[in-house]
């Protein structure tokens, strides 16, 4: 029996289905598929801005309710001089690419400012975005844990809060 180890790429769809994923793994050469050495590395596509980089982060989780909502934080997101994230429930509800997401299975950030939109801040995310230098929370529930990291709390539905800050970022341009 071949005690060697050989390298293999393997190929499968990520969580949301949006791209493929190449995975690289060691197997006993002996167990090894020949169709597996030949396959390609493919970088997954890059769909916007490099959330790490930002400065202004608006992050939008679950407790927003829906997809319909993106477009309108997203706008409010950009008048800042900011960018769209995410929590993972809403990379695998498929509102928003893997690459926004925010948490141990995504991407670590650290902003000057970080907005959590219906985010309730389990631990994976607040793990990856409590280095921010300031936490703004906007969540209707007060028992949420994003606001034990928050700086600022705002326990209200995001819809009345949103318009508000959009006329506020508007105002300061």
């Amino acid at each position: 029996m071949d005690d060697s180890w050989t390298l293999i790429k393997v190929f499968r769809t990520n969580n949301s289905g949006l791209y493929p994923v190449i995975t690289q793994s060691f197997c006993p050469t002996s167990r090894a598929d020949p169709s597996f050495q030949n396959i390609e590395y493919i970088e997954a596509p890059i769909t916007g801005e490099d959330i790490t980089q930002a400065e202004i982060i608006v992050s939008v989780g679950q407790g927003i309710g829906g997809p319909e909502y993106i477009p309108m934080i997203e706008e409010v997101a950009k008048s800042l001089g900011g960018v769209i994230a995410c929590s993972r429930p809403v990379v695998d509800r498929n509102w928003l690419p893997k690459d926004r997401q925010v948490g141990i299975s995504g991407k670590t950030v650290k902003p000057k400012v970080y907005i959590a939109i219906g985010i309730s801040g389990a631990f994976q995310h607040i793990t990856a975005m409590q280095g921010s230098e300031t936490i703004i929370a906007i969540n209707k529930d007060p028992r949420a844990p994003i606001f034990g990291v928050a700086d600022y709390g705002i326990v209200d539905d995001f819809q009345n809060v949103i318009p508000i800050l959009k006329e506020k970022a508007k105002a300061m341009k």
